[in-house]
């Protein structure tokens, strides 16, 4: 969707009704025209940009075409009233209101204007309102111009012309465009050229006297050196405004004049049939006369040389009477009639000064323009070069008193930028001019209020230094002064949050399940003991069996019974004692196996969790896991060797209930030997598995005895934290509370609260003091 640009500023409009919004930019509220699409937004935001600019003839087109589509867009028949009267909007830099200015000026009323009427018609409601509120500023600001330019003496000739580049520079028109205009002014004719006549208009809107003098003058020279001049904003404003003059007024004429560019680059809308270039040799002379003869003054033979000594002096007093009436072009015809006869008339270029300027008073010349250098002008120093004594002694007083008001401004100036000495230096000198005296009075007056304020600015600065060197960026300045102060108090806190971080740091150990899992550890220890002094018993079961069958293969001979079937019988009895001694070993076996892999994930897990304790207890975690590691690999040992000790002793029971069947003695004795060997290795491991048991199990005992100690600390500590928060409470805030308030108190006054920094209280310092400790 297309964005509405705002008539005043530019900015975007947002809709608030049908038909108007706000800007989010000036934040005015403004109509909206009837958009059916993009394109219709596109040509209204196009129509905006070129008036903004000053371009009304684009912004007029653009609305025109608008209108052509729709003749009852009521807002399109409002923006064409605005590029009529040429309505800018300006912001005032003292209200930030846009207020609507005024670049060409009608007799006809705005409110009376056709297109102001239709918008009115063809609008309603808020919309409406805002129409006739608009228009009522802009009718107040027509009436103010008018009224100032009707008391503007009529023009015969407006020189439209571009001032400056884009650079800042003269153009070379302009240059041209003065010669034109101190040509014609010497031949008595009053001529609009801007740079000098709105010279003294300054902070005044040119407008209503441009208006004035476009409306009065009877001819308009357009001077241009470059095509570009001719269409920029206010050259062009000029001679279209003229035109549509001279479609209604035949005796108002146009003259373009150029120099170094062709006359086919003026805009076809200017009449080329009385254009002078003025490259061309005699083409002022020309242009004088035909500008002469347009206007109905040619003065050029009215001179009559019969005229004597007494005619020039009485031409003199009436150049002067006019000069005093203000009828100013009357003085110049005057003055150039008593030029023609006397050239060397000293009296008249004097009287031309003040013409020319439009001063009725010499003395209001040098006082009220003081600033120009009017002893440099042409008409000063032609008057200084053909001055009578009496005229001397004029132009000594004109130089003295311009001399004096030019310091007078000078100390002046000085005065309002608080340059104190060099205005009293300047008053001094001048102190019976005007008002020096008092201005010399007024001078000292501040100056001492100067030094005054001076005086505290050095102690307040004084004081902020001093401020700053003691509090810094406020993060250590509290902790500073307990340090120094409140040592005693800090150090007491400081062991306090010492303390604290330990029960702290207990907490998140989670005591409580680190000595639950010790106390296991215990338990598996114990069980172990009794599990591998068990497996000693029946490894010792294996070894009686293994004598009473070594005995019995020796009775056999004794007896003289064969011994296959001593050997038999021993066996058959062997055999059924050993039977519920294999389920046992079986039983014990398992049992060794699990209590071993148990210990070992509770050693790692206790492991883990004593570290989080703190870093003395991680060092005794870390030596008891090297100690279980070796648990563990001996016990995998031992479960190997029980492995092959379950299986030959099976395959020896076998052969030895077998024996009496098969008669193989050789076998049965071999399996027995084999058995007798592999019992002695299983005897030497479980001695060295005595070892490790014993250290499991003390190590169970000593961290029993560690974590039961931790939780006698994390009730103590629980105890300590609350004594810490009412010491905290009751000393530590009050304290810092009072650090800060002196501090406050001390330079508040001195600096002000918005130097004051933000001081770091010593309890949102927890974390530093206790990386400090």
């Amino acid at each position: 969707m297309m964005i509405l640009k705002c008539k005043m500023c530019g900015g975007n409009i947002e809709i608030t009704g049908e038909s108007h919004g706000v800007c989010d930019s000036c934040g005015c509220e403004v109509t909206l025209p009837k958009l059916d699409d993009d394109r219709r937004a596109e040509m209204y935001n196009r129509g905006n940009h070129f008036r903004s600019r000053g371009e009304f003839d684009k912004a007029y087109s653009a609305y025109e075409h608008i209108i052509a589509e729709d003749g009852q867009d009521a807002e399109a028949h409002w923006c064409l009233a605005l590029c009529r009267y040429g309505i800018e909007y300006v912001k005032d830099p003292r209200s930030g209101e846009y207020k609507p200015t005024c670049s060409r000026v009608s007799f006809e009323p705005f409110q009376e204007d056709r297109d102001y009427l239709e918008a009115l018609n063809y609008s309603e409601g808020r919309t409406r309102e805002l129409y006739q509120r608009e228009a009522a500023k802009i009718a107040k600001i027509q009436e103010r111009y008018l009224e100032i330019s009707r008391k503007e003496q009529p023009y015969d000739v407006f020189i439209c012309f571009k001032a400056t580049e884009e650079n800042g520079e003269r153009t070379q028109g302009s240059i041209i465009a003065q010669d034109i205009y101190e040509q014609l002014t010497e031949k008595g004719l009053k001529v609009f050229f801007s740079r000098i006549t709105l010279e003294d208009k300054l902070s005044e809107e040119y407008e209503p006297y441009i208006f004035a003098a476009l409306h009065s003058a009877r001819v308009m020279l357009v001077v241009a050196t470059k095509p570009e001049h001719l269409t920029s904003r206010w050259v062009q404003n000029e001679w279209s405004r003229y035109l549509a003059m001279m479609d209604k007024d035949k005796n108002k004429s146009i003259i373009p004049v150029f120099s170094g560019m062709s006359p086919y680059d003026f805009p076809p809308e200017i009449p080329m049939v009385q254009g002078q270039d003025m490259g061309k040799v005699g083409a002022m002379q020309d242009l004088v006369r035909g500008v002469l003869k347009l206007t109905g003054k040619n003065v050029a033979n009215r001179t009559d040389s019969t005229e004597g000594y007494v005619t020039t002096k009485n031409l003199i007093v009436r150049a002067k009477q006019s000069i005093e009436d203000r009828e100013y072009n009357e003085a110049l015809g005057i003055i150039g009639k008593i030029l023609d006869i006397d050239a060397g008339n000293g009296w008249a270029y004097f009287y031309q000064l003040l013409a020319v300027n439009n001063i009725s008073d010499w003395k209001k010349l040098v006082t009220e323009y003081a600033d120009n250098d009017w002893e440099t002008t042409r008409y000063y120093k032609r008057a200084a070069q053909y001055a009578d004594k009496e005229l001397k002694e004029l132009l000594e007083e004109f130089e003295k008193i311009h001399k004096t008001q030019k310091q007078y401004n000078t100390a002046y100036k000085y005065m309002q930028n608080k340059e104190y000495d060099n205005a009293i230096n300047i008053f001094e000198t001048i102190r019976s001019y005007r008002d020096s005296e008092t201005f010399l009075t007024e001078c000292k007056k501040r100056k001492e209020m100067d030094e005054s304020a001076r005086k505290k600015q050095i102690e307040f600065e004084r004081n902020l230094e001093e401020y700053e060197g003691k509090v810094g960026d406020g993060t250590e300045y509290v902790y500073a002064q307990f340090k120094e102060n409140h040592a005693q108090k800090l150090n007491r806190y400081l062991t306090m949050l010492k303390n604290n971080a330990q029960y702290s740091r207990l907490k998140k150990a989670k005591v409580t399940l680190q000595l639950i899992v010790s106390i296991v550890t215990v338990v598996i220890g114990i069980v172990l003991v009794v599990q591998i002094s068990e497996r000693k018993i029946l490894w010792q079961k294996y070894e009686d069996a293994y004598t009473e069958c070594e005995e019995a293969y020796k009775v056999s001979y004794i007896s003289n019974k064969s011994p296959m079937r001593v050997i038999g019988e021993v066996g058959q009895e062997v055999g059924e004692k050993l039977n519920p001694v294999e389920n046992q070993i079986q039983r014990v076996e398992s049992m060794i196996l699990i209590f071993i892999i148990a210990g070992i994930v509770l050693f790692i897990g206790n492991c883990v969790m004593t570290y989080r304790a703190g870093t003395k207890v991680g060092r005794i975690s870390v030596t008891l896991l090297i100690f279980v590691t070796i648990l563990y690999v001996e016990g995998e040992m031992i479960y190997k060797y029980d492995m092959k000790y379950e299986s030959v002793a099976n395959t020896g029971l076998e052969e030895l209930k077998q024996v009496s069947d098969d008669y193989a003695i050789n076998v049965g004795y071999n399996n027995w030997h084999t058995l007798s060997e592999f019992s002695k290795q299983l005897g030497l491991l479980i001695e060295k598995l005595t070892f490790s048991k014993y250290i499991i199990l003390v190590s169970g005992i000593v961290l029993t005895i560690y974590f039961s100690l931790c939780r006698i600390k994390l009730i103590k500590g629980k105890s300590a934290y609350k004594e810490y928060q009412v010491y905290e409470k009751e000393v530590i805030l009050p304290t810092q509370a009072r650090i800060i308030s002196e501090i406050k108190e001390t330079y508040e006054p001195l600096i002000g609260k918005e130097n004051l920094v933000v001081l770091r209280p010593l309890t949102e310092m927890k974390e530093q003091l206790i990386a400090r400790m």
